[in-house]
């Protein structure tokens, strides 16, 4: 096997409004860390795979299909040997899910997933791997119900030679919202920490997948288990420290790989899946709202007015920008896929799907070392189980969630079947 890391500044101007909250006002103010695409490459024989991870909120499919298309046409890798996530920040600039961005910016950012990925594929060296699952308790909650589950797995790929670690793949389900809607700086929040620790640990490249954490959110020292879902208070400080925790659960699971091997089976997979949505308003009067709405926010100071004005700015962009990719009036097709690197399966989920989702999977492959990647592959809002949805509450409601609930049943259902082919094939 070989394997091969590089990364890029993805970072833009201070020009694009950051995303993630409905009350934020004003352009961001500066520049608290940088965010990235890393990415991984691994080959094994003629078999070529690349695992891309972005310091983003989300990315549609119309965008992920761009990129993969770019490095298809260049490096000639199957589209279902690409892997697109996000890390799902909620301090990076709008990608135009649900508010404006900048239309070279993302541009570029195509450009530099490719460039990444032709330098993590030229700069591959021999590598022995290994996989393994840590644990780490205390710093994740679930907000719908602060004694629901949790998923306090740490999956970990280690890519080493003799002179030490190339790369480490990791995955952990929690909200990237550590930063709440009072901050103005853009930031990786505590993926971009826990990366940064573990690359100047090991020296190496690190990619974080980020898992189903639709329910989750940081438990840090701000965080209100009476108000789970207020971010108001959180500091760059908790960012450090969250990931510093998580980073020393991933070096210590890492440096536990005793046995590590020369070859593996690469195999992966993926299929369409078309799917009806919810009915929206039209784009007229999507457009129409959004822009009255917008104009309301911009002269107001209250919160709670902000607040209401930044919903309403937010769902009625959303509905707009649902209207110019729709299949139909009511249908969008998207993409599930799922890899297996030896005993390490990696399976994607195109939105923030809910916890339970991934238990019930690691449940299910319980033989298998599993990371679901949500945020991959594109973004189609929440993806809650059947049973969730009926509980209502703002992970089952518009436009926040736009699946129909049929749809969520075949979706879920379309995970488990391709998880199934590849395992048994």
């Amino acid at each position: 096997m070989k394997a091969g890391f590089s990364k890029r500044d993805i970072t833009p101007p201070l020009t694009i409004e950051l995303d993630g909250y409905a009350p934020r006002n004003q352009y961001p103010v500066g520049v608290h860390d940088p965010i990235y695409v890393r990415s991984l490459a691994v080959t094994e024989d003629s078999t070529r795979l690349v695992i891309l991870s972005l310091d983003l909120l989300g990315l549609e499919k119309p965008w992920v299909d761009r990129i993969k298309q770019e490095i298809h046409r260049d490096l000639g890798i199957p589209f279902e040997n690409i892997i697109v996530s996000t890390t799902h920040t909620h301090s990076a600039p709008s990608t135009g899910i649900f508010r404006p961005t900048n239309h070279s910016w993302m541009e570029n950012l195509v450009e530099h997933c490719l460039s990444a990925t032709i330098e993590a594929f030229r700069k591959e060296r021999p590598v022995r791997y290994g996989a393994s699952i840590g644990n780490v308790v205390g710093i994740n909650v679930n907000r719908r119900n602060i004694r629901g589950p949790v998923d306090t797995s740490v999956p970990v790929l280690r890519l080493e030679t003799e002179r030490g670690v190339v790369a480490t793949l990791y995955s952990f389900a929690c909200h990237a919202v550590v930063l709440g809607p009072n901050n103005y700086y853009i930031s990786a929040d505590y993926p971009g920490a826990s990366n940064r620790l573990i690359e100047s640990y090991d020296e190496c490249g690190a990619l974080f997948l980020q898992g189903a954490s639709g329910d989750i959110n940081p438990l840090v020292p701000s965080t209100k288990l009476t108000d789970v879902y207020n971010r108001g208070k959180g500091t760059f400080e908790e960012v450090e420290r969250m990931g510093k925790i998580l980073a020393a659960e991933v070096l210590k699971t890492s440096n536990l790989i005793y046995e590590t091997k020369e070859n593996a089976e690469i195999k992966c997979l993926q299929e369409g899946i078309e799917l009806e949505i919810e009915e929206i308003p039209s784009p007229e009067k999507s457009w129409y709202e959004y822009r009255a709405s917008r104009e309301r926010k911009a002269k107001t100071s209250d919160y709670r007015e902000l607040m209401k004005m930044g919903i309403a700015e937010m769902s009625n962009y959303r509905y707009f920008k649902l209207w110019q990719r729709l299949k139909d009036a009511r249908k969008v097709v998207t993409v599930l896929q799922a890899c297996k690197i030896d005993d390490l399966l990696i399976v994607t989920l195109p939105g923030e799907a809910l916890v339970e989702i991934a238990l019930d999977l690691k449940k299910r492959f319980d033989e298998w070392k599993l990371i679901v990647a949500a945020y991959a592959g594109d973004y189609l809002g929440y993806i809650p189980t059947v049973e969730e949805l009926k509980k209502g509450g703002y992970e089952t409601s518009l436009p926040w969630r736009i699946l129909t609930e049929e749809s969520i049943r075949r979706l879920i259902e379309k995970t488990f079947e391709i998880v199934e082919k590849l395992v048994t094939s």
